[in-house]
């Protein structure tokens, strides 16, 4: 089994799907000028989905994954509830209208960046293809490192990382660890011919950011070790075998009704002190109690927050775990309704976002800057009254659409998107290219997972200069380290072509698989070459 990797979507397809959709909304009760903007989004979606590349390329991956968690996923889970899709919501034409005006924005946003962008990436894999293996590896060794003294010595009394001091400069380099299983786990499928996605080199970093994710109580840190590999598959196109299948379900479930509501009720007494006493609690906290009596004072919770909120906080009529995570339009509405009653709040947040970017080392005096675009978010929560007015912990999701909206309303919303993603895309796309010819624009396909839906307007373009910023600072250590690594491993690295037999040459007639081989490479060490007969393999 494949898991999907759209390079693009057919067009009428995804008409009819949303025609139907549209359908089924109507006869469940949905007003209609609701059910035709949703109509609207998916449509555009589809369209500039296309002209941004698809999931190759960081503009399209934003695209899809924006769409779905603010969007279609709520829309498509509705009609399994049986529920008219604008129910539970306090302004939903309103809300339906922004969405289609910043979806439309986003369009004209891939459009030029379709005709503009850089056709070879600025960070280029191919010049490193002989090096990949110690590359991957020497990524993984610095990050592990560096979240090993940041979790063991790096936090103030609160839940924050030290800022201005070494441990602050180390946190930066926790996006190591992702970008050396990305790139190991891309090389291992890529040199064995798609008979193999892992080795103990990227298993035990996945085990480390897992146990991490566990000790921090962050679902992204537990969850994006499983997503990373699942990505790469899916980039790369390998075949899931039936085992494979049977597990990545049953993780899935097991995520979902156990993991989710488990690590939202732990998160709240067990994130304080350093790496080793967060732990230390998680583990006295499991060990005390089971994993269904704790999901049973989730949901406990969860309903007395039902009892005491007003109606439109829960999409579905009644919480709905992961599910209510996925369907950022809950929030988004609330917001949308706030802001149409008290008036838009200004673009301050949007000139903290630009100031933030300034590096600390120029400017020591930017943590108020920082703190106003990192905060907005919670400013929202607490207008929208789901965050307490002393919570500064806690990460309340909002789009770029809603956040927007709440800044600047009508009047300047569809210009602020313009000046930001435009810019945006061109940048990214142009230093990182596409996933088919570069390993590396796995490393931003992979953030959009957890950031496109939930990054509000001023934190994302800050967030990506400095994803760019990371990005140099990986390549400049581990280039400079990977090729003592790579002569001690030897020129084969850590997979040669013996340990992978059933890499026959019919995987070069595959129409997936095939192109994202590379096989038309020079000898000069691409890993994703092939071998031109079985008896050169065996």
């Amino acid at each position: 089994m494949r898991i999907p990797w759209p390079s693009r979507v057919n067009l009428r397809i995804v008409m009819y799907l949303a025609l139907a959709l549209m359908v089924a909304q109507l006869l469940m009760g949905t007003s209609p000028v609701f059910a035709m903007g949703v109509f609207y989004f998916i449509m555009v979606t589809a369209v500039s989905f296309n002209m941004a590349g698809g999931m190759n390329t960081f503009s399209g991956s934003f695209i899809a994954f924006m769409s779905l968690e603010t969007i279609i996923i709520s829309q498509v889970a509705k009609l399994f509830y049986g529920q008219a899709a604008d129910t539970n919501l306090m302004t939903p034409l309103t809300t339906i209208s922004v969405y289609d005006a910043g979806i439309t924005c986003i369009a004209f946003a891939a459009f030029i960046t379709s005709k503009y962008r850089r056709k070879s990436p600025i960070f280029n894999a191919e010049k490193d293809a002989n090096r990949l293996v110690g590359m991957s590896i020497a990524s993984s060794i610095i990050g592990i490192a560096s979240l090993l003294l940041v979790g063991l010595y790096g936090f103030d009394g609160d839940l924050s990382v030290k800022k201005g001091d070494i441990f602050g400069f180390l946190n930066q380099f926790g996006g190591f660890v992702p970008l050396g299983v990305l790139l190991g786990t891309a090389f291992i499928i890529q040199k064995s011919n798609g008979t193999r996605s892992a080795r103990w080199w990227t298993i035990l970093p996945m085990i480390f950011l897992t146990l991490d994710g566990i000790a921090l109580q962050t679902k992204a840190g537990i969850f994006s070790p499983a997503l990373m590999w699942l990505l790469v598959c899916a980039a790369y196109g390998y075949r899931l075998n039936k085992k494979q299948v049977i597990g990545v379900v049953s993780v899935a479930i097991f995520a979902a009704y156990i993991i989710f509501p488990v690590v939202q009720y732990m998160r709240g007494f067990t994130r304080t002190g350093d790496l080793i006493n967060r732990g230390r609690l998680v583990y006295e906290y499991l060990a005390e109690n089971s994993l269904l009596s704790i999901r049973e004072n989730y949901i406990a919770t969860e309903q007395l927050k039902e009892e005491g909120s007003a109606d439109g906080y829960f999409y579905y009529g009644t919480d709905k775990g992961m599910l209510d995570r996925m369907s950022l339009i809950e929030t988004e509405d609330a917001i949308i309704y706030r802001t149409e009653v008290s008036m838009p709040r200004g673009a301050g947040p949007m000139i903290d976002g630009f100031l933030s970017m300034i590096p600390r080392v120029i400017w020591t005096d930017k943590a108020k800057w920082e703190a106003g675009s990192i905060s907005m978010v919670n400013v929202m929560g607490r207008e929208i009254g789901i965050l307490a007015p002393t919570d500064e912990t806690t990460y309340i999701s909002f789009s770029i659409f809603g956040s927007t909206f709440f800044m600047v309303g009508w009047a300047w919303s569809a210009a602020l998107i313009l000046v930001v993603m435009i810019p945006m895309f061109l940048l990214m796309d142009s230093f990182y290219g596409s996933v088919r010819t570069n390993m590396f624009a796995l490393f931003v396909v992979l953030g959009n997972m957890h950031g496109a839906p939930e990054f509000t307007l001023p934190a994302i373009f800050g967030t990506l200069i400095h994803e760019i910023i990371l990005t140099a600072m990986i390549l400049w250590f581990i280039r400079a380290l990977s090729p003592a690594i790579t002569m001690f491993l030897g020129k084969n690295g850590l997979l040669n072509v013996q340990e992978a037999p059933r890499a026959v040459i019919a995987v070069a007639s595959d129409p997936i698989l095939a192109p994202r081989l590379i096989v038309s490479r020079p000898a000069a060490g691409w890993p994703g070459r092939m071998q031109k007969s079985n008896s050169q393999i065996d």
